[in-house]
């Protein structure tokens, strides 16, 4: 198995355990109780959008809503759905950087307000 393979499993794997606490949509809109795939999106309360949290706040990320390639590159570098993950600062651009699994990564402002989050209690 791929570092690809490997990554997207991993992913699959921390969505179905969110999904399994909610609903998902299927294509047709209709509401399924099977556990979704990557492609779909479960249903769940207005998230927070990581680009705009507090700074140094810890959120669980739930979704990536990108499309799959780029879901893909994100899954490389660590940004897994299930993890913690913390808005550290902005880079001067503006843009956030993230600390998430023990790293750092700074994320353009457009794909971070992408990562749907839920805040850690």
């Amino acid at each position: 198995m791929g570092e690809t393979e490997r990554l997207r499993d991993k992913a699959e794997t921390a969505d179905s355990d969110v999904a399994s606490r909610t609903d998902v949509v299927d294509e047709k809109g209709g509401s399924s109780s099977a556990t979704p795939t990557a492609r779909e999106r479960p249903v769940a309360p207005a998230g927070v959008q990581i680009a705009n949290a507090p700074l140094r706040a810890p959120y669980r990320l739930d979704r990536i809503d990108l499309p799959d390639e780029q879901v893909e590159r994100l899954l490389e570098q660590g940004v897994v759905p299930g993890r913690v993950v913390s808005r550290i600062r902005n880079a001067p651009s503006g843009d956030p950087v993230l600390q998430i699994g023990g790293g750092q990564i700074a994320l353009r402002r457009e794909t971070a307000n992408r990562l749907v989050v839920t805040p850690l209690d």
